[in-house]
Order: structure tokens, then sequence, then C-alpha cells
């Protein structure tokens, strides 16, 4: 079967199933049904939901998911509060990051879905979704009628082509579910006998390279770009070469940041592929790619201490950034220049040049919280030299408050411990003390300390990879607690909460037994990452009683934000706002009967 043939027969198979479907909303109106809506493809679905809002007259309700739901019963409930749509469509189930919990609690409520839910409902899945749901939810999933819809042979190959000519643009970043795609079209055209041309098979290496890169395969990404790299300097392909060069120097400073023993090596080999891409973009006349690349190349001569190279090309960088750049990349080039001014023991230039990054970047739409919180740090670093204490314990407060410790550990370690010495300087040695202790804990968990002794345990964390702003990161149990019976006690305490017989649940024990600890580094992690049958968990721990009302309504919103992935409208500023809110919460997650 040909190319055109094959298209037409998809062409006409989507039809079909479109107008399947507006019979099935149609037949179901007033009562509950389920469809499964099987597509594989972002643009066809977008295409199919156009259609169908063009054919059918019953105007269906949108529902689209967000990655950090853990309930599908109670997220449409929420949702929907009191409405009775004629029909409902749910996006976003292939994205979803617990989707195992959602499918195993929504097979668990089923019998809830029918009898609260009087209208059709569809449900967009793909293949990876459906394979759970046949595994995790099968009750459910024999309730459904399923629709397919597929690309045609010829979208397919445009599919391919536009989202390879984004990525190396700069125009799109796949995300994991992106590179999905891209890996089942190859596979349906490989089935098809559609041939792909050498290029576009280096270039789908290159993106499937990234998708491995954003899930810290950092080996395998690396493979993948040499062998995409290859190609390109084969056809002398400059604009790609210095792409993928850069690209692998990236993959060498994330294994440096992860490897932390040799760093040194990694952060070596990240410098040379810099350079190699930036030489590359000179070669081929392209000033705007070297602007754009230039600033990684920056970072990496910073943590190899090189001030003098680091200095060399902040400079070359501002000039760049003048004619291509934007605020953000000036304000970068001023940070490393403040940095090699402090490292010269210039400390007023140094202090110029740190508020000259914070000024720029106080009038940027968008500011990267780890960038300022960096500023602030050389900021007071030059304080604390020129014998401004007050000043540069007041910048070191804002530096931690802006920072963002999964993205940055080190950066945040290094605040509180040049804070504690300042704290400690001026006598204050109960904050100087606390601080210390918020130190020794945040090195236990990120690994670079091996033992705490006598404290609380804390869930274990790990360093995120900046690109990653997009993926949810959860906390995961502390090793302690995993190798131990305690683990046995975490269980017993989910088990406890899942029922409806305990209403109260009191931990006791004598002090030093670990209470804190299987709360912080068990309960606590293990409740964020899984739901209670159909109901979320909203985990909060209050140790201090001072202004106890406050703190409370500020945990539980962070809690809300964490768990739903959105935020609270309301301000929970007083007893009856939290009370209020408590109950709207409790509402929304009562089973309805």
């Amino acid at each position: 079967m040909n190319t055109l043939h094959q298209s037409e027969d998809f062409a006409t198979h989507n039809e079909q199933s479109l107008q399947a479907l507006v019979r099935a909303i149609r037949l179901s109106l007033g009562e509950f049904s389920l469809t499964l809506l099987h597509c594989n493809y972002g643009n066809l679905q977008q295409d199919i939901v156009q259609k169908l809002g063009e054919l059918s007259p019953i105007k269906i309700r949108e529902i689209h998911l967000l990655p950090a739901v853990k309930t599908l019963y109670t997220s449409i409930l929420a949702e929907l509060k009191n409405e009775k749509p004629n029909a409902l469509m749910v996006f976003g189930l292939e994205s979803v990051t617990h989707i195992d919990t959602v499918l195993t609690s929504a097979n668990q409520v089923r019998e809830e879905f029918r009898k609260n839910f009087p209208f059709p409902i569809l449900l967009w899945v793909n293949d990876q979704v459906m394979q759970k749901l046949l595994t995790l939810a099968t009750d459910l999933k024999n309730w459904a009628t399923t629709i397919t819809f597929e690309n045609t042979t010829d979208d397919l190959v445009n599919l391919l082509e536009k989202q390879i000519d984004d990525f190396f643009a700069g125009n799109a970043t796949p995300n994991p579910q992106i590179c999905w795609e891209l890996e089942t079209a190859q596979k349906d055209l490989e089935i098809r006998g559609q041939p792909l041309t050498r290029a576009v098979k280096a270039s789908l290496e290159f993106i499937f390279g990234w998708n491995n890169y954003l899930s810290d395969q950092i080996e395998t990404a690396l493979a993948k770009y040499h062998s995409s790299l290859a190609f390109w300097q084969e056809i002398q392909h400059l604009q790609r070469q210095g792409i993928l060069l850069y690209y692998i120097a990236l993959a060498y400073f994330r294994q440096a940041e992860q490897n932390t023993l040799d760093s040194q090596r990694y952060l070596e080999e990240s410098k040379r592929y810099q350079e190699l891409a930036l030489d590359i973009f000179d070669q081929g006349k392209h000033p705007d790619l070297v602007a754009k690349y230039i600033s990684k190349l920056g970072e990496v001569l910073r943590h190899l201490k090189a001030w003098d190279e680091l200095q060399s090309l902040a400079n070359k960088a501002l000039h760049l950034h003048h004619n291509y750049g934007n605020q953000l990349q000036l304000a970068q080039d001023y940070g490393f220049l403040a940095e090699v001014e402090l490292q010269h023991s210039y400390y007023e230039e140094a202090n110029k040049l740190a508020q000259k990054a914070l000024q720029i970047l106080d009038t940027s739409s968008s500011i990267p919280s780890d960038e300022c919180s960096l500023y602030k740090f050389i900021l007071a670093c030059s304080q604390q030299d020129l014998g401004q204490i007050s000043e540069a314990i007041s910048s070191l407060e804002m530096a931690k408050q802006r920072s963002n410790i999964q993205y940055n550990p080190q950066l945040y370690i290094s605040i509180l411990e040049k804070l504690r010495s300042l704290y400690f300087q001026q006598g204050q040695y109960r904050i100087a003390f606390d601080i210390k202790q918020e130190q020794i804990n945040i090195e236990h968990q990120y690994g670079f300390r091996a033992f705490i002794g006598a404290g609380y345990l804390h869930p274990q964390r790990h360093a995120i990879n900046p690109t990653l702003a997009q993926v949810n990161h959860q906390e995961t149990i502390a090793q302690e607690i995993l190798v131990s019976s305690r683990q046995q006690d975490v269980k017993r305490l989910i088990a406890r909460i899942s029922g409806t017989e305990h209403k109260l649940i009191i931990i006791h024990g004598q002090s030093g037994v670990g209470k804190s600890s299987i709360l912080n580094g068990g309960l606590i992690p293990k409740l964020q990452q899984q739901a209670i049958g159909e109901r979320d968990a909203l985990p909060v721990i209050l140790r201090v009683y001072t202004d106890w009302v406050k703190l409370l309504g500020q945990l539980l919103a962070e809690s809300f934000e964490q768990v739903k992935g959105k935020k609270l409208l309301e301000n929970l500023d007083s007893q009856a706002a939290i009370v209020e809110q408590l109950r709207k919460l409790v509402s929304m997650a009562m089973v309805r009967s």
C-alpha cells in the first residue's frame, strides 16, 4: 500500500471514528457512560476536538488534569462542583506523574462515577495509559467503549520534521511526552514501511538523547549525542554541529554536579566542548548563537575558579549580549564580573557589579530565583569585607529566601554557612546554632553528609537538573527508614489513616525514640506520593506554636500547592479562614453517596 492510499485509509478511519463518537455522546445524554478516546498524538487530538465541536450540537465541558493530581474522581468532582454538564471531556491523563495511583483509585471507586456523574465522560488516553488501564483498572476499562484515532503517514512525517526543526531552532524544548510521541511516530512509520532519511534519524538521536538527559541517564544521552554529531560532521553542517557540541557540554556539566569527587574532570570536559561549540558558531559567522550559548561556559569557568578566563569571557559576552542578548544574560555577565572582582579582593567594584546585576533583574519580567539569590550572595560577601555586617546579613537573608534549594543545594548551603558565621560573630548564638542544624540536615538530605548524629530524619532529596522545571519532583522516604523495621510502622500508619474508624491518631513514646523522624522521613513523603483511597492527603507539620495560626495557614497553602499543583486563592490568615478552607477541602474530598 503506498503512502497516498495509507493516508486516505487513516483519514477515512478517523472520520468514521468521529461519527461514532458523536453518536455515542448523543445516545448517552443524561446517564453515565465512559468512552476512551485512544490517540497517541497531541496534534491529532487537537484536530479531532475542533472537528467534534463543529459536528456535535451538544456542548462538551473540558477538564485538563494537572500532573500533580492523584485521583481522577475527586479531581473531576472538585472542578465541576455542582455543575452537571451534558458531556465531559478529560485531557492530560498521559502527563499525570502518579498515573498508577490515579488509575488504581479510579478503579476502586468506579461505582461513584456511575452514581454521581449522570453524563458521558470522554477520556483521552494513549498507548501507555491504555496498557496501565488494562492492568491496574480492569473493571473500569471493561465499562468503557474505546474509539481510536490515528495520524496519517504524511502527518507523522510532518510531525517529525516540524519538531526537529523547532528543537534545533530553539523554538521548542521537548518534554518527556513529546519525546514519547516522536518515538511512537518513528515506530509507526517503520511498521508502515515508510523509510526515514539519515538526517531525520540523526535528529531523532539528538532528541532522544535529550530525553535521556532529562531523566539523568547521562551516559546514554552522551552516546546518542555523539552518534548524531558524527552525521552532522560528515555533511559539514556547522550550526547543528555547534548545537550538538553544546548539549554534550551540558551533559558533562550535569555529571560534574552528580559526581562531587570527580567533578573537576567532568568540568574540564564540559569546558572543552563548550569552547568547541563557540568556535564552530564563530566559523559559521553566527554571533547570535555565540551570544545564546556563551553564558554556560561562564558557569563552568566559575566552578573551575578560572577567574582570568572568566573575566575575559564575561567582557566578550557583555559586548555580544548588548547586541543579541536579553536582560537575564546581561545580569549573568555582570554577575560573573562581580565574582571575579570579589576573588581579586576588589570589594568596592564587586559590590557595584553585583548591584548592577540585581538592578537588571529587577527590570526583567521573569526573574530566576537562583540568579537573584547568587547575586545577593556575592553582594553579601562584598559587604562583609567592606565591614557592612548588618547589610551583609540582610542580603544573605534575602538570598536564602530567594534560593531554590532543589536546583542548587550547594549555593543554599554556602548561604547558610556564611549567615551562621556572621550571626555567630554578632553574638547571636541561638540563631547561629539553628542555622547550623539546618545546614547539617540539608547536607544529609542531599548526600553531602553521610551521618548527622542525633536529630530528626528527613526525606531524601536529589539536586534537580535545572532544565527540568516542567517536571514534578517528589521527596522520597529516608534510607534509614527504608532499610529498617520503621517502614512497617509507616505502612501501619497509612492503613490507619486510610480507614474511617480512626478519627484521631496519637503517636507517643519517650523522647529520642524517633517519633519526629518517622513523620518527617517516612509518613509525610509517603502521603505526598499517594492518595488515600479517592482522597488526596494534605500533610502539614506544625512545630512552632508562637503565632501558630499564621504559620498553619502558610503551611496548609504550601501543602495544597504541592499536592494540587495550584495556589489557594484565599488568604489563610485567621482561624476562621483556616476552618472554612478545611471545610471546603473536606466537602470536595467526601464521596457522594
